[in-house]
């Protein structure tokens, strides 16, 4: 019988005031920090070249011991990856974007960057992603034209994280020494050659 994943004893914070129970969700096997993602009653998560889906058990606390879906593909660890239009974009550290269907065993791979993708965004259709290449790319999401590469944006350095904004109108990039704004015509996904903003990154 799965008893799923135990809760450790209740701990009391200082001065008696509260108590917390915390829960060990599963092991972290590979040497690279997971990324991971809640989504409903799932969570996924990264664990060196798969990303793996676990179900949440009845008391919210704990998850099945044995995943419910497992997402392969990528010869390297994955460094990121998003759930957007019922799929899980994911980024590899063999240069490569996974898409996979959340509901079917749909995969596909395909060669994306010369070197590691650090991370990629979904929205409205689209995919973005930035990597150590000092590159960032825009793709499509249609199945007829994944692996096609709409854009490439050249960076400063590498691409730390990337992000489409909520209205489709712009891709916000990080590298190591600025964070750039593109402008998107998100009816035809055509960079705005005349618009490109750089704020000088500052420490705190």
């Amino acid at each position: 019988m799965d008893e799923g994943v135990g809760i450790r004893e209740p701990l009391e914070e200082d001065m008696g005031r509260s108590c917390q129970r915390h829960a060990i969700l599963c092991e972290v096997l590979s040497s690279q920090m997971p990324w991971m993602q809640l989504e409903d009653a799932s969570l996924y998560i990264s664990q060196a070249n798969f990303i793996l889906a676990y179900q949440f058990r009845p008391d919210g606390a704990s998850l099945n011991r044995q995943p419910f879906r497992v997402f392969a593909g990528h010869d390297e660890d994955v460094c990121h990856f998003v759930l957007a239009n019922s799929h899980i974009i994911s980024a590899g550290g063999d240069g490569k974007i996974g898409v996979h269907k959340l509901h079917s065993t749909f995969t596909v791979k395909y060669s994306a960057h010369e070197q590691e993708v650090n991370c990629v965004d979904c929205k409205g259709g689209i995919i973005v992603s930035g990597s150590r290449d000092r590159t960032a790319k825009v793709w499509p999401l249609a199945s007829g034209q994944l692996g096609q590469c709409l854009h490439t944006i050249q960076t400063e350095d590498r691409v730390w994280s990337i992000a489409i904004s909520p209205l489709l109108s712009s891709v916000v990039i990080n590298d190591f020494k600025f964070i750039s704004v593109t402008l998107l015509h998100h009816h035809s996904w055509e960079l705005d050659d005349d618009f490109k903003q750089s704020l000088t990154r500052t420490c705190i």
